[in-house]
This record gives structure tokens, C-alpha cells and sequence, in this order.
């Protein structure tokens, strides 16, 4: 037993001072090493240069292998998908598949040269000159919009930051940028975004692909929220990944009919609301009509000091009671729904009749606020959607952030809150 682990100490001390010696290459390493194995030392020193000598090409070979291997697997699975997923953009019918499916790796493109294949198709006189149908077909288990051309020369990206409400506000940008420069085909990259893939997976009709991403010009929007919307119009022409947060409705405004298809809820999500709404309605209003009022109250975070500092004004209980009152002198019946990350605030704050407090997750959350009739939001990009999606009036706080704060420094309040128009209606309380 004691040989034992003699040798294994001899052996555990040898392989640490050869690490040491190989990364390190400290000479007097190798006398220690040498000495623990009875190795002479110009033995020692003769492996040492060995290793140094074979490992670079080593490491290198194994590089290359690496991306050979990646690029296949990628090159495979945008094969497999141009082969399995066929549609025709113009018309919405099954025809054959994208006839320039391109895989960027290290700079090159690799085009299916299906377009010289394909014979011309000649239109029908009642389509001809209309606008796109808004007709859809599945692809990689989301939708492909036929109003996207997969034959345009560059593809664009975005990255992907923060939580829903700001996964939110990229997909937004990506989905209007490439109606207004429509040199540009959008793609997410295939592992990101999974908060919005999860709560509209069904509905989203930007395609995931697998593409090597450094291919791609990265194109920072700058600070202020408003800042990209100058840059987007002198992208270069190139393959981009635009970088930012996004959070303004100025980068989908031309785009917002679009964008709410986009940003529907599985048929599941929207039952479960439902059946929400059903258990929560008053028994004395089963046979009259009344009004649900959604209320997003972000608290947490952005309830600190700190945070209330850089002028993130979440509004304090007077104005969530102003709001609520609001809607009561404007309807007969108001039903409240609180939902937010700080139930137990709102249990003290927001108080009265007809109140419910909503302890679901995020999406079901955001679905049950934006399937109310109104809204009162507070705070965040996650608030702000609800406002946007709900079909409604929309009462957000009215006291703009100060201007010597790092919010009010990013934000001018056109760019943050929208116009009213024939969807919803928003309107300032404080």
C-alpha cells in the first residue's frame, strides 16, 4: 500500500511539474521533474522541445477539423431544409424550394443553383400587379412570409439581449428594417432568441438558420434609442448583424399590422386565458357586459434606488389608483387584473373592488394582459408590449424621466411611446 502511493506521488508530482515546465517554460522546473523520475535532465529538456515543436501544428490540424466538420453539418441542414420546406413566395402555393439558399462560412457563399432549373412562372390576370397575399407556409417549425424574397442579396441578423420584452423589440426592428431596405433577407440564428420563440413560436415568420455568424459586419445602433434608424440607411452592402436594443416603435411603425400577426399567441396560450378570464369573472356580471383592465407593475429592479435614479420611474401608488379611476368613471363595470414581479406590493397598493392578481408565468401573463379590453402599464419593454398588443386604451405614467438621467438621456418621449391609432389609444396619467 505504501508503494503504492509513493508512485502515485512520484507520478502525481511528475505530470504537475511537466505542465508547469511545458506552459511555463521555466528551466528550473526541469530539474524537479528530472529528479522525481530519474530522467536525466537533457533528456527532459529535449521533450520539452518536442512537445513545443508538434503542438502548434497539432492544435492547428485539429482547428481546421473542427470547421470542415461545422461547415458540413450547416451546408447539410440548409440542404435538408431547402428540400424538405417548399413554397412559392408569390403566389403561397407548393411549389419548389428557395431558389438561393446560401451558407456562409469564412467569407464564401454556397448557392443551390435551382434558379437556372426553374421555368419562369407566368401569373394570372387577376394577380397580376396586386399586392403579396398574406398566405404563409411553414419552415424550420416557423413561418415564411411571402412577402420575404429569399432571392435578395444579403442577409441580415440581429442579436439577441435581455429577456422577452427586449428579444421583443430586436425581432421588431429585424422585422421592420427589412421592409424598409429590401436588399436584405432576415434570419435569426438558430440557438438564439428562445423567450420569443417560445411564447410565438407558432406565428413568427422569420426563419432560423444555422449560419457561421462571423461572416457578418456587425453594425452597432449607438446609445440613444432613436440613434440606428440614421445608420440603417447607409448599411454597407454585405451580409449584417445589426446591434443594439432597439426599443422604440419608430423601427416598426410602417410595419405594426404585420408585426401584431407576428406576435400572436398559440391557440393553446390564448385557451388558457380564456379559462382565466371565466374564473375570475364576478358571478353578479355573468349576464352583462363590463370591461377587463390589464395592470403590468414592474417593480423589483427597477424599484430601487438606483435604478430610480437613472430615471426609470416605475410610478408610485397614486398613479396606478388615478388610472383605475380612470376607467371606472368612463364604464359602468371594471373588472382589474394585476399581473407583475411583485405581487405582494400590489396586494398593498392596489386595493379595491373587482380586483384580481394574476400568479401565472411570464407568457401567460403578457397574453391575459393583452387580451384585456385596456391597459395600465408602468415601467420596462415587458409593460410596454402589453400596452402595444392590447386592443384598447393604453394609460401609461405621464412624467417623463429627467433629462440628466441616463433614461431620459436615451429616450425622447415620441420615440418611446407611440401615437394612437385605429388599434389601441394611449394616454398619459400621472
Amino acid at each position: 500500500m505504501n508503494f503504492r502511493c509513493s508512485f502515485l506521488y512520484v507520478l502525481v508530482l511528475a505530470s504537475v511539474g511537466l505542465l508547469y515546465l511545458i506552459y511555463n517554460q521555466q528551466l528550473a522546473s526541469t530539474v524537479i521533474v528530472s529528479k522525481a523520475l530519474f530522467i536525466n535532465q537533457s533528456t527532459l529538456l529535449d521533450l520539452r522541445n518536442s512537445i513545443y515543436t508538434s503542438l502548434p501544428s497539432i492544435l492547428s490540424k485539429r482547428k481546421e477539423m473542427l470547421r470542415i466538420k461545422q461547415n458540413a453539418t450547416s451546408l447539410e441542414n440548409v440542404k435538408s431544409t431547402a428540400s424538405r420546406d417548399r413554397y412559392d413566395i408569390n403566389n403561397g402555393n407548393s411549389t419548389d424550394a428557395p431558389t438561393n439558399v446560401t451558407l456562409f462560412a469564412k467569407g464564401i457563399s454556397v448557392s443551390e443553383e435551382r434558379k437556372k432549373e426553374e421555368p419562369k412562372k407566368a401569373h394570372s390576370e387577376h394577380t397580376s400587379g396586386s399586392t403579396p397575399v398574406n398566405e404563409s407556409t411553414q419552415i424550420n417549425n416557423l413561418r415564411l412570409s411571402d412577402n420575404i424574397n429569399t432571392t435578395k442579396s444579403y442577409y441580415m441578423t440581429v442579436t439577441c439581449r435581455g429577456r422577452l420584452g427586449n428579444q421583443m423589440f430586436q425581432y421588431a426592428a429585424l422585422f421592420g428594417t427589412v421592409r424598409m431596405y429590401p436588399e436584405w433577407t432576415p434570419f435569426l440564428l438558430d440557438y438564439r432568441f428562445p423567450m420569443i420563440g417560445k411564447a410565438f413560436r407558432d406565428s413568427l415568420s422569420i426563419p432560423r438558420m444555422n449560419i457561421n455568424k462571423r461572416s457578418f459586419k456587425k453594425v452597432k445602433m449607438g446609445i440613444k434609442a432613436v440613434a440606428g434608424l440614421e445608420k440603417l440607411k447607409h448599411l454597407p452592402k454585405t451580409n449584417v448583424k445589426i446591434v443594439g436594443y432597439f426599443q422604440s416603435h419608430k423601427y416598426f411603425e410602417h410595419a405594426k399590422n404585420g408585426l401584431r400577426k407576428e406576435f400572436s399567441f398559440p391557440r393553446k396560450i390564448q385557451d388558457k386565458a380564456m379559462d382565466y378570464f371565466q374564473s375570475i369573472a364576478p358571478q353578479e356580471w355573468r349576464n352583462k357586459p363590463f370591461v377587463r383592465v390589464g395592470i403590468q407593475v414592474r417593480r423589483t429592479d427597477m424599484a430601487t434606488d438606483s435604478w430610480q435614479r437613472n430615471g426609470w420611474l416605475s410610478g408610485p401608488p397614486s398613479y396606478f389608483a388615478h388610472a383605475m379611476e380612470y376607467f371606472r368613471q368612463k364604464y359602468d363595470r371594471v373588472q382589474f387584473i394585476v399581473a407583475s414581479d411583485d405581487l405582494g406590493w400590489c396586494r398593498t397598493y392596489i386595493r379595491g373592488n373587482n380586483i384580481n392578481y394574476s400568479n401565472h408565468d411570464y407568457i401567460l401573463d403578457l397574453a391575459i394582459l393583452s387580451l384585456s379590453d385596456h391597459t395600465i402599464i408602468s415601467v420596462g419593454t415587458y409593460s410596454w408590449w402589453a400596452g402595444w398588443l392590447c386592443k384598447g386604451t393604453t394609460i401609461y405614467y405621464g412624467v417623463p424621466p429627467p433629462e440628466n438621467t441616463y433614461f431620459g438621456h436615451i429616450y425622447a418621449n415620441d420615440s418611446w411611446i407611440p401615437g394612437s391609432d385605429e388599434y389601441n389609444h394611449w394616454l398619459a396619467v400621472i
